[in-house]
């Protein structure tokens, strides 16, 4: 006998929010990803799949639970758990491919595919874990269908990760991803059929409230796992943003003690032509001053030519001619 069950709008519609929020912090992570170097990196990478593993997972068990069934319902806690685990591995694999070679349109659908069929599994593990007196069997159409889904919506997340920046693309690229995300578990639920052995056991009124109040425990977790890694995130972007303002202002500074300096260059130029060509006329004065036989006349001549030259700001260099004359008539030279 086919057993029908039913949905709580309210905890379908916490598990779409819980997708949307996993996208946005995955999206808000990826930069940090594919920025950071070394230890950051990996750091980062853990983070990213963490968040979005652990996100996604999330959005799968609340779903689970917001599926009302008229049998009993308990989980295996390995299968639960390993379920988990595989979220968070091919998220993280996702995430280090395309970090690492961003710009390969053929890695990206690679890593796309792989975190699609690992969510799928993570989706199909989840359901295996379910241990009811019912019988699970899908249809093929439906399962290929929530693969396509999965798929799609990884390599979306991937791409978009690393090339999303400006904050309201973010919230817009999140509730697509929240919405698809959430449409490959639906899609697959739906192409569940469950089966029971025979008649239907009783299930107590205060099982949809149990299963209510766990659904509430695990969005208010992955909330606040959530809300951890954006506030890391907007810390280590502060940090960031703090140093590029002391990095701009220590080359603003470098930049005016080069113009100091070169400034101070082109004074000491213009002060030393002047200052070298008034000694160099006042040596010649004095060379013809200390001869035996004093010419006064060409001493004169030096010393208004020193006086020209520099009161007109022209060229202050000395005449050669008569300098060379003035040392030759001292046997200088």
């Amino acid at each position: 006998m086919v057993v029908t069950g039913t949905y709580n709008p309210h905890l379908v519609a916490l598990s779409i929010l819980v997708a949307a929020l996993a996208s946005y912090t995955a999206l808000d992570l990826g930069g940090r990803v594919a920025a950071a170097q070394g230890l950051a990196h990996r750091v980062w990478l853990a983070t990213a799949a963490i968040t979005m593993g652990g996100g996604i997972w999330s959005m799968h068990f609340i779903a689970m639970l917001a599926f009302i069934m008229p049998t009993p319902m308990s989980y295996d806690i390995r299968l639960t758990t390993l379920s988990l685990v595989v979220a968070m591995f091919v998220t993280g694999g996702g995430f280090y491919v395309i970090s690492r070679h961003s710009g390969s349109l053929l890695r990206l659908v690679l890593s796309g595919i792989f975190m699609g069929l690992g969510i799928a599994a993570m989706h199909y593990t989840g359901m295996a874990a379910m241990r009811e007196h019912v019988d699970l069997s899908y249809d093929r159409i439906f399962v290929a269908l929530s693969l396509i889904i999965a798929i799609g919506a990884s390599t979306a997340a991937l791409w978009l990760a690393f090339r999303t920046t400006d904050l309201g693309q973010k919230l817009i690229a999140a509730v697509v991803m929240g919405v698809a995300i959430s449409g490959m578990h639906y899609a697959a639920m739906e192409g569940t059929t469950f089966a029971a052995h025979g008649p239907v056991p009783e299930v107590h009124a205060y099982a949809s409230l149990d299963q209510t109040n766990l659904a509430l425990a695990v969005a208010g977790t992955t909330f606040v796992i959530q809300a951890s890694a954006l506030i890391a995130s907007l810390f280590e972007q502060k940090l960031a943003e703090e140093a590029l303002r002391e990095a701009q202002a220590n080359l603003a500074h470098v930049s005016r003690v080069t113009t100091m300096g070169e400034l101070c260059a082109s004074l000491a130029h213009e002060v030393g032509q002047p200052i070298t060509a008034a000694v160099a006329n006042a040596d010649a004065c004095l060379n013809w001053l200390a001869r035996d036989n004093p010419n006064l006349e060409k001493a004169r001549e030096c010393h208004e030519n020193r006086g020209r030259r520099n009161a007109c700001g022209g060229n202050h260099q000395p005449d050669p001619a008569a300098l060379q004359e003035g040392y030759s008539a001292t046997g200088v030279g």
